[in-house]
């Protein structure tokens, strides 16, 4: 799952569940707990604007096999994260509702088992994950947001959005993937089946961002059991500190101080000749345009030439009125102080979270 492509399949409308979610996929649906039309992206997406979800999601459900989490952003240009879901994870409700504007795919969260599950034994060849290992969530990196990088005026010359690497595929980083889509349907269901678990068996944890839940009874959850033990402790402690840096973004960006910039980030990217809403727009702007050169049959070099040029132009002309309008400053300042606000406010998971993964990094270390 998450190779870079910019694909989404459409369900049809009506009752949905988890188990009409196909495995390789981030699905997203309309309705909570999993109703409503059902959409399944296969790649990262800086937006969904093409699609009729956009703006109007209730619930999701990280139904990947690369052992990857994914990210929901509530702005376009994989700006202002709402929410990451390990692999085998799924909000039955979104906080914010309707609020969904892309996905990104994300190394924060791994986690799988290859013991026999559900009367389906995964074959050598399909490469399971490592344990959960995390990225720190209080120093998040470049895939997490840009928000607080957006004023390097030197890197958006350079680098612009990162388009070109944007653009290429991981699909080596899922040989679990490969080997499912090979399968005939009803192995691929079996497949699913044995590594996410049955609804039957789900565990739900009520959040702040929403109500988060897993399958006891799949690999994912049989090899985090092993490790840590109590499955519904692990699961609220585990959500909450994944998406403890997505909520100092959002408290940052909803802050007024941070709102005050906005106008003065237009009006000054209007006058360089873009009119985009926010950074999150120009961004998306510049990835689609990708999507008319990159793979596309025929396609030309100097196509790709054009399409960069345009890239790195709308990026450092971002970066250069985010650096005079105090924009990016402003957000650092914002995160730093609500990023203590937040770690006190959810002390105790963070320490429940701690103690489990040293019990775990224990486990693993004596085989």
């Amino acid at each position: 799952m998450f190779g870079l492509r910019r694909i989404a399949s459409i369900g049809r409308p009506g009752p949905a569940s988890v188990e009409r979610s196909d495995a390789d996929y981030y699905c997203v649906y309309w309705d909570a707990n999993y109703a409503g039309r059902k959409y399944q992206f296969g790649g990262n997406n800086s937006s969904w604007a093409d699609w009729a979800v956009f703006n109007d999601d209730s619930s999701s459900w990280n139904n990947g096999t690369s052992g990857m989490g994914v990210i929901l952003y509530g702005d376009e240009g994989y700006s202002r994260p709402l929410g990451c879901l390990p692999a085998g994870r799924g909000w039955t409700l979104h906080r914010p509702n309707d609020d969904g504007e892309g996905n990104k795919g994300t190394r924060r969260s791994s986690a799988s088992c290859s013991r026999v599950r559900n009367g389906w034994s995964p074959p050598a060849r399909a490469v399971v994950a490592g344990p959960y290992q995390p990225l720190s969530w209080h120093a998040p990196g470049a895939e997490d947001s840009d928000d607080v990088q957006g004023d390097d005026v030197a890197a958006r010359r350079r680098e612009g959005y990162g388009g070109p690497a944007a653009m290429r595929p991981e699909r080596a980083d899922d040989p679990n993937g490969d080997y499912l889509r090979a399968l005939p349907p009803d192995k691929a269901k079996a497949y699913g089946a044995a590594l996410f678990g049955a609804p039957s068996h789900r565990i739900e944890v009520n959040l702040a961002d929403g109500v988060a839940f897993m399958n006891a009874d799949g690999c994912i959850a049989h090899a985090e059991q092993q490790l840590c033990g109590d499955l519904t402790r692990w699961s609220r402690a585990q959500m909450t500190v994944v998406n403890l840096a997505g909520e100092v973004s959002r408290r940052a960006s909803d802050d007024e101080r941070a709102a005050r910039t906005l106008p003065l980030w237009r009006a000054c990217m209007k006058a360089r000749g873009f009119a985009y809403k926010d950074p999150g727009e120009a961004r998306a702007a510049a990835f689609s345009a990708y999507e008319g050169v990159v793979g596309v049959p025929g396609g030309r070099p100097e196509d790709f030439d054009r399409v960069r040029g345009r890239e790195i132009s709308i990026a450092v002309a971002d970066a250069t009125c985010d650096a005079r309008v105090g924009r990016t400053r402003t957000l650092r300042g914002l995160e730093a102080q609500y990023r203590r606000q937040v770690m006190g406010e959810h002390a105790e998971q963070i320490s429940v979270y701690r103690a489990l993964r040293r019990c775990a990094d224990a486990r693993l270390a004596s085989g």
